[in-house]
């Protein structure tokens, strides 16, 4: 009994299985219930008809478009979130199946720009981004930071403006945490030439007079920078600006070096003197005598005019001139012209020459004006003074005993040395007036 019991079972069993199985497979329904993608990714999804004719029209409604799509069986995945697929036979709109999806995004590992990092003023390069994987979407926002220097647009078509550094940058449309940045040198283009403008329309300074020069640098988007320099600071000095100074007369080149260094002009500056305009000359104030000297000192104006004389005379057998000094060589009187060194201001001065007065007397004496000192002393300064002052000093000098003391000379002049104890007398005679004479006693003692 048992037996039979368990076998009854069994087959209710099989039966109502078989009965369920194939009530499933004529469900109208999807393939699957739940359904993950990741954003762009696409698959086959197409809905089991069970009983539901094969003829009948089956309507799809998608519940957020945004986040997926659906056509022809094929579900897409276009943006994150959640929503639902249903499917109903539109002559019966009970009969319904549903598909929940799910779609999130796939993790964009890496961003690169491609695109060059230098380019010329006024050129264009389109810059494009890759990502990681490649299957992502590579779309991005494009950015400069410094839109003066290049732009760039929403295609990636950057275009530079001027010198300088800027950076490009690109932000993923798919995930705006992950950021590319490339940097980008905007040069401006290789100088091809460079001229250098006197601004005076001269190339003629006056000493101690200043100027200006500027350049040009071709073409229009090379670097419009350069340097000065001059060959010679000490006749033409000039600063970053262009600016000339004129230190000294004589000449000097300037060049102009584009900041790249490809070319370079030159000017040639010439500094000469100012006209002259005046002349004044220092004076004779004292009496001239023959054998005198005399200096001929000369002021020219303006000051930056050559100060340079030439001095002439009107009578070379009164005196004679070397170097602008006078060496008077007669008596009477002399004419003396000074001009200026380009000979358009002169000066004239008249110079009585006295003849040499005949002495009247000698200034004689010790330098201390002592007489009396220790035997073998030596180098005792000795004054003598022919009278008046122009009177030539032309004189003898004599020891009555060179045993007790002797007089030597030494530079312009002469010295006392004594030699042993006594009396001696120093003599001086004037060798234009013999019967002129002053003498000196000199006592000389012993060292004890």
């Amino acid at each position: 009994m048992k037996k039979k019991a368990f076998l009854l079972l069994l087959f209710l069993a099989v039966f109502l299985t078989g009965c369920a199985n194939t009530k499933a497979e004529d469900v109208f329904r999807f393939e699957a219930h739940e359904v993950s993608l990741t954003i762009g990714e696409t698959r086959e999804l197409k809905v089991i008809l069970g009983g539901v004719s094969p003829k009948e029209e089956i309507v799809y409604i998608v519940g957020n478009s945004s986040i997926i799509g659906y056509e022809d069986n094929m579900l897409s995945a276009l943006s994150e979130g959640s929503t639902k697929l249903t499917a109903y036979v539109k002559s019966e709109p009970l009969t319904r199946a549903v598909v929940n999806v799910s779609v999130t995004k796939e993790t964009l590992s890496s961003l690169r720009i491609n695109g060059a990092t230098s380019m010329l003023i006024g050129e264009n390069a389109t810059f494009t981004a890759e990502v990681t994987p490649s299957h992502l979407s590579n779309k991005v926002i494009w950015k400069s930071s410094d839109n003066k220097v290049a732009t760039i647009d929403t295609n990636g078509k950057l275009t530079a403006i001027k010198a300088g550094n800027v950076t490009i940058s690109a932000t993923s449309e798919y995930d705006r945490t992950i950021v590319a940045i490339k940097n980008v040198e905007v040069k401006y283009h290789d100088a091809t030439n460079i001229d250098i403008e006197f601004t005076s329309g001269e190339v003629i300074i006056i000493l101690s007079e200043t100027a200006k020069v500027k350049a040009t640098v071709s073409p229009a988007l090379a670097n419009p920078n350069y340097t000065w320099t001059t060959s010679d600071a000490k006749t033409v000095a000039i600063d970053e600006s262009g600016n000339l100074t004129a230190v000294a007369v004589g000449n000097a080149t300037i060049t102009a070096t584009s900041v790249d260094g490809l070319v370079s002009d030159t000017i040639e500056i010439t500094v000469t003197w100012a006209e002259a305009t005046a002349i004044t000359v220092k004076e004779v104030t004292t009496d001239i005598y023959v054998n005198d000297t005399f200096k001929i000192e000369a002021i020219v104006a303006p000051a930056n005019a050559n100060q340079e004389v030439q001095v002439s005379l009107s009578n070379e057998q009164l005196a004679s001139i070397s170097n602008n000094v006078i060496t008077f060589i007669a008596d009477g009187t002399l004419e003396v012209t000074i001009k200026t060194a380009d000979g358009k201001v002169e000066k004239k001065i008249m110079i009585v020459i006295k003849p040499i007065p005949a002495p009247t007397d000698i200034e004689f004496k010790t330098a201390d004006g002592e007489t009396t000192f220790d035997e073998k002393q030596s180098n005792i300064a000795l004054i003598i003074e022919v009278k008046p002052e122009h009177a030539l000093q032309e004189y003898d000098i004599i020891s009555s005993d060179e045993n007790v003391a002797t007089v030597t000379a030494k530079g312009n002049g002469y010295v006392l040395n004594t030699k042993n104890p006594g009396t001696v007398t120093i003599t001086v005679t004037s060798k234009v007036n013999p019967e002129l004479k002053k003498s000196i006693t000199i006592t000389v003692n012993a060292i004890e």
